[in-house]
């Protein structure tokens, strides 16, 4: 998409059930396509791949060694940010150009108060001033999300064929 937009990390339980794990924005600041900012995102927290297979010890050990400087200024947070993703199976993500940019900050925290998607965080309380605007944008956004969650819920587990 080359749209600002949100997004949502989260999983299907056994139950089929979704759980939010993680909600975030792009097309407001420095990320301003929301495929871009996704892609560099599993690029950048890939670490949250690697626990499927190697332990949140061992995956730490790996980054202090690979990059020991780095590890303890930055690498360690971008680290436990990725680690608060483990289990996600699918990111969805809605275009919005409707929202200003003065208005995301607002919408954002209105999102993440409403979803509670446990990795985020950061946890903005929502201006008590929403205005009936911004809470119609908050509430289409989570419209689209609901629908693209339902809509592939029968899709959940993925088929390998060996």
């Amino acid at each position: 998409q080359d749209l600002p937009g949100f997004y949502l990390w989260g999983k299907y339980r056994a139950s089929g059930l979704w759980n939010n794990i993680y909600l975030g924005k792009a097309g407001y600041g420095k990320h301003a396509k929301l495929y871009k900012r996704i892609t560099e995102e599993l690029g950048d927290e890939r670490c949250f791949i690697w626990a499927t297979v190697l332990t949140a010890l061992q995956l730490n050990q790996i980054g202090k060694n690979s990059n020991p400087v780095m590890w303890h200024k930055q690498y360690y947070a971008n680290f436990q940010r990725s680690m608060r993703k483990c289990g996600s199976t699918h990111i969805i993500w809605v275009p919005t150009p409707e929202v200003k940019k003065d208005e995301v900050g607002a919408v954002e925290a209105d999102l993440i108060e409403t979803l509670n998607p446990y990795a985020n965080i950061k946890r903005p309380a929502p201006p008590d001033d929403l205005t009936q605007e911004l809470q119609k944008h908050s509430n289409e956004i989570i419209g689209k999300m609901k629908r693209l969650i339902h809509d592939n819920r029968q899709d959940r587990f993925p088929i390998y064929i060996k």
